[in-house]
């Protein structure tokens, strides 16, 4: 975890879901369970983990949110302004999806991720 970041966790995790809450920024190194997937929630979308290594920076203040994937896969889900409207991206290793919460949109670009992983 970065400095000035919140990471919010039950005691025990559901019987059927890992789901954490990320405010600021944080590295995650997630084992793959089948039947129980994990999930990080942020204040503007949640990333559903499939085995894998990313960063996530979503600090309260700041105009973008965004995720970089090293190396598995992630399904990033914005729940938009209605429960009923989502919109799903997935991520391949070498990019990085910024969320841009004024325009309510993702945009996806490739990348080094040693420079946004390096840190942790």
């Amino acid at each position: 975890m970065n400095s000035g970041s919140k990471l919010v966790y039950p005691v025990v995790f559901a019987e059927k879901k890992r789901e954490v809450y990320i405010e600021g920024e944080a590295v995650f190194d997630v084992a793959h369970m089948k039947d129980k997937p994990f999930v990080v929630s942020t204040k503007d979308f949640d990333i559903k983990v499939l085995g894998t290594v990313f960063n996530v920076s979503a600090y309260p203040d700041d105009k973008y949110s965004s995720t970089v994937l090293e190396q598995g896969k992630i399904e990033l889900i914005y729940r938009g302004a209605s429960i009923l409207s989502q919109e799903k991206l997935d991520i391949s290793p070498g990019y990085m999806a910024v969320f841009d919460r004024n325009q309510k949109t993702f945009e996806q670009q490739q990348v080094n991720t040693q420079k946004y992983l390096s840190w942790a």
